[in-house]
């Protein structure tokens, strides 16, 4: 089977059936229209009977959220799903979830079917775990501006695409060791599980290291995303044996593979030559670069990594700046000041 090149989706139907982990009903997983993936009720609903927060359409094998003006939608299952808490009382949702609830009590009851945890409706859209999944070592990485974790370390995720000569899963790795631009390991911080932005967790004020993709093209990061090898990058008209095995990056369930410390990935064998003409902006949770040298004077001291100077770019500088007058002007300040003053 071959597939168009141009096609939004290379995955097969029969490739993206499974069962949901919290109900163990069939669901179906698409492609979604940013590049994730998202789990959808086995058929389509009429659109009246759907309220319309909850509205999807299937293009090409492209999930979009909404229902583009068709008689008929799609549901996003973890809004149906029965082992998700659901914090809104849609009238038109209840039977639904109710009849999805009795079967996933009568499985438990009969043996077929044992009920884990709940969990929240936002870490229940992304795929199952990958079953191939045996290394102890998850890297989490920062793809466009989005915090995933792969099934593996960065250098040893494998390509998802079919091999053209044996028919099964290419055992390429998406890992380019000749590629020019490679990505970086950039400490960041850690982010706040969603929700509890204004909880103190134990997480507060910490950081981790984050594999970012800033030094690739466009091209190479989509091949990345797509968790294809160079022989099967975008161009390919091989199928998916599996979808890509990127799940959105969740402190509550993924915390055991932070990396607090600097990976040994990320050391430079000696030997090598370091690159030149690629300088980072020194700026919190900025992704930006420049090629060439930097005049010494715009260079700020104290903000780079181990206190040595830094550069910052355009849009850090100004933010730079109006921090440190806010500093000295408190600094300064002869009337001392409390809060609530």
């Amino acid at each position: 089977m071959r597939l168009h090149p141009r096609t939004p989706s290379k995955g097969l139907r029969g490739n993206n059936v499974a069962r949901c982990t919290l109900c163990g009903h069939h669901v179906w997983y698409f492609d979604r229209a940013d590049g994730g993936r998202i789990p959808l009720f086995p058929r389509a609903l009429p659109t009246r009977a759907v309220p319309w927060r909850a509205r999807w359409s299937v293009d090409a094998g492209v999930a979009t959220y909404g229902d583009m003006g068709n008689s008929t939608c799609w549901i996003a299952h973890p809004t149906l799903c029965p082992g998700v808490e659901h914090e809104d009382d849609d009238a038109e949702l209840w039977a639904a979830r109710r009849a999805l609830a009795w079967r996933t009590r009568k499985a438990v009851d009969e043996g077929r079917f044992t009920a884990p945890l709940y969990v929240p409706e936002e870490a229940s859209e992304d795929g199952p775990e990958p079953e191939e999944c045996l290394s102890a070592t998850r890297h989490i990485v920062d793809l466009f501006s989005s915090f995933l974790i792969g099934p593996d370390a960065v250098d040893k995720i494998r390509c998802v695409s079919v091999a053209s000569t044996h028919g099964d899963r290419c055992g390429s790795t998406v890992y380019d060791h000749s590629s020019s631009y490679l990505p970086q390991w950039v400490e960041v911080p850690v982010p706040f599980p969603p929700g509890r932005q204004k909880q103190d967790t134990l997480w507060a004020g910490q950081t981790m290291w984050v594999c970012v993709f800033t030094g690739l093209d466009r091209a190479e990061r989509n091949r990345w995303r797509q968790q294809r090898c160079t022989s099967h990058a975008e161009g390919s008209t091989l199928p998916d044996a599996v979808g890509p095995e990127w799940q959105h990056f969740s402190l509550l369930r993924h915390e055991a593979y932070v990396l607090t410390q600097k990976p040994p990935e990320a050391q430079r064998p000696k030997g090598t030559v370091k690159p030149k003409g690629r300088i980072m902006c020194s700026g919190i949770g900025c992704n930006a670069g420049k090629v060439g040298t930097v005049h010494p004077d715009l260079l700020i001291p104290g903000i780079g990594l181990g206190g040595e100077p830094g550069w910052l770019c355009w849009k850090c500088r100004p933010k730079h700046k109006k921090r440190r007058a806010t500093h000295e002007r408190w600094q300064n300040s002869e009337t001392p000041r409390t809060l609530g003053t």
